[in-house]
């Protein structure tokens, strides 16, 4: 019978897991349901399965829905072609490859199995052979093609702990990558000085947190840096090094490794001082790199800084400075004048006490970096132009031709919009292209608290970036938001009741809050408002005494009638031409006096 040979089929599957085992009976029974179309999955069927949640659908309805849905998820431009060709599972959302649109038996070793009574739907009756997600199980499913999850793996393996001293057993397809022995790590950090003091671990060790002296390379300078595989570091000043002569020191920048050898022993300097005779065309000997170098009499040729070369004799030493006398444009390119070529890179250092210190660079650009106050790189003043008289002397140039600084500076006023559209740059031959304004801005602003801070800007002020190191308390006090608190931040949410008290003594019915609180609705017994007759139903708390509908019929003051309004809150008023007493026991006495 059926249910035989269900027992029978069930009976094969129960080595699996519990959901493989829930999935395979819902086949077996029709009671599975296909979530798109929601009808039954029966037998001969063809199906689909996703290999990431194991939902079991109508083979048909999962290629409309990839085709249909997958459209309305179209990739952004640029995007790969796989992209286009994967759709997400109506299941889980789990992208898949439209390649697995076809009906195979869940092992996928073959394609349309056939409806056979005695096995599951979908499934071959073969041995399953997949692989476990576990990477570190090498060893393939045993079970009969089935629906669902593998059943775990029956093999064992040993698995290190994180720092790898100790090793437990575990189960083969455990998904166990390690585990943490409580032991100290023991592992060497990036420094591979010292060693990982920290608990047993996954991942990467924290860098080494030891700090230590750290010297250059030339040896004159040291400074404190955490632990790390470098050994030393460049200073930027002069190395300093004897070289391999012994008589002269290394010129160049502190470096790595040995200097470079001397070049003007007799053995490597093989020319006359510019290179272009021999010495031995010469006839000059010389003994040791001390020795001045041999001169040809010709005109030297050496290429200067400004691209010009240089037309002394040849000689021995440094090349003078450019003798050459060159046109020049101001910094603002609004006027030209001619001035010494050495003037563009024979830069002045700064006066004693003015612009930054005598180890860093003597340019115009890091002056205008300093801090000091007192230092104008503008001012010619600022500068001690001792090496331009002594090349104007020592190359017989008038000094009357030197600029005053370079670029040179004309005396003509900027006079553009600086960026904020309020100012204007007055600064003397500028050559900005943006012209920043440095006025601080003093608007309030938006929280309407603080002012603005920043520079002066178009438009209106961003938003204030004033923080508070208070905590924010809701009204209540029993929510908070912790520092920083930027400004103008509304105080946090509270699902709290309300602690404010209410006049009418009722308990608050809602939550905490800022400003009124709105008005009770807790239902209460009512009184007509003329009358006091107790009203039918009960009212909220806030409204007023109803108005039964009836006239007031109460006595009025002024002049003994009766108020003819309908019953009302509050006095009874009307207009009313007679003036008598204030009250009823004066008008009786004027009654009386008149009979």
């Amino acid at each position: 019978s059926f249910c035989t040979l269900l027992a029978f089929v069930l009976a094969t599957m129960t080595q699996l897991p519990e959901l493989s085992k829930n999935i395979a009976q819902n086949i077996s029974t029709g009671a599975a349901e296909c979530v798109i179309c929601t009808e039954s999955i029966g037998r001969g069927q063809p199906l689909w399965s996703c290999r990431r949640c194991y939902g079991v659908l109508h083979l048909p309805c999962t290629q409309f829905w990839a085709e249909n849905k997958g459209s309305e998820q179209k990739p952004h431009s640029g995007a790969t072609d796989v992209m286009s060709n994967e759709f997400r599972c109506p299941l889980c959302q789990s992208a898949t490859s439209k390649q697995t649109l076809e009906y195979r038996c869940f092992c996928g070793k073959e394609p349309n199995p056939k409806d056979d009574p005695a096995i599951v739907p979908g499934t071959c009756g073969q041995t399953c052979d997949r692989r476990r997600p576990d990477p570190e199980c090498p060893h393939r499913c045993i079970a009969q093609c089935h629906p669902g999850p593998c059943p775990p793996c029956g093999h064992v393996r040993e698995q290190e702990c994180f720092c790898g001293a100790e090793e437990k057993t575990v189960g083969c397809s455990s998904g166990e990558a390690g585990y943490s022995c409580e032991n100290e790590c023991g592992r060497e950090l990036n420094c591979g000085r010292h060693y990982c003091e920290a608990k047993c671990h996954a991942g990467k060790c924290a860098p080494c947190a030891v700090e230590r002296e750290m010297k250059c390379y030339c040896g004159q300078h040291s400074k404190i840096v955490a632990c790390s595989p470098e050994s030393s570091y460049s200073c930027g000043h002069e190395c300093g090094k004897a070289l391999d002569c012994g008589n002269h020191k290394c010129l160049g920048k502190c470096h790595d490794g040995p200097c470079a050898p001397c070049l003007r022993t007799p053995q490597r300097q093989l020319t006359c001082a510019c290179g272009k005779v021999p010495v031995d065309a010469l006839g000059v000997k010389r003994k040791k790199c001390t020795d001045p170098l041999a001169t040809c009499g010709q005109r030297c040729g050496m290429p200067l800084p400004c691209g010009h070369t240089c037309q002394q004799p040849c000689h021995d030493g440094e090349c003078p400075p450019c003798r050459e006398m060159v046109e020049m444009g101001c910094r603002c390119g609004r006027s030209k004048s001619t001035h010494p070529c050495f003037t563009s890179y024979v830069q002045l250092p700064f006066k004693q006490g003015m612009g930054p210190s005598a180890t860093s660079s003597s340019s115009v650009a890091a002056a205008a970096d300093d801090d000091d106050d007192d230092f104008d790189p503008d001012n010619p003043d600022s500068y001690d132009k001792r090496p331009w008289l002594e090349a104007c002397d020592a190359l017989g140039i008038n000094r009357k031709t030197l600029p005053r600084l370079y670029p040179p500076r004309c005396p003509r006023r900027c006079g553009q919009k600086k960026l904020c559209g309020k100012h204007t740059c007055d600064r003397v031959c500028c050559g900005d292209t943006e012209h920043i304004c440095v006025v601080v801005c003093r608007k309030r602003a938006p929280c309407g608290i603080h002012e603005c801070g920043q520079l002066c800007h178009r438009g209106p002020c961003p938003p204030c970036s004033n923080v508070s190191f208070d905590p924010l308390y809701c009204r209540c006090g029993r929510s908070v938001i912790d520092p920083p608190v930027p400004c103008n931040t509304p105080p946090p949410r509270c699902n709290h009741p309300c602690s404010v008290p209410r006049p009418c003594g009722h308990a608050a019915n809602h939550t905490c809050h800022q400003g009124d609180c709105p008005p009770c609705v807790e239902p209460v017994e009512k009184v007509c408002a003329s009358h006091g007759r107790k009203w039918e139903y009960n009212l909220p708390c806030h409204r007023p005494n109803p108005s039964c509908g009836k006239k007031c019929d109460k006595p009025l003051t002024c002049c003994l009638t009766r108020c003819q309004l309908n019953c009302h809150n509050g006095e009874c008023v009307h207009k009313c031409d007679q003036l008598f007493a204030d009250t009823i026991e004066d008008a009786a006495k004027r009654a009386k006096k008149k009979r």
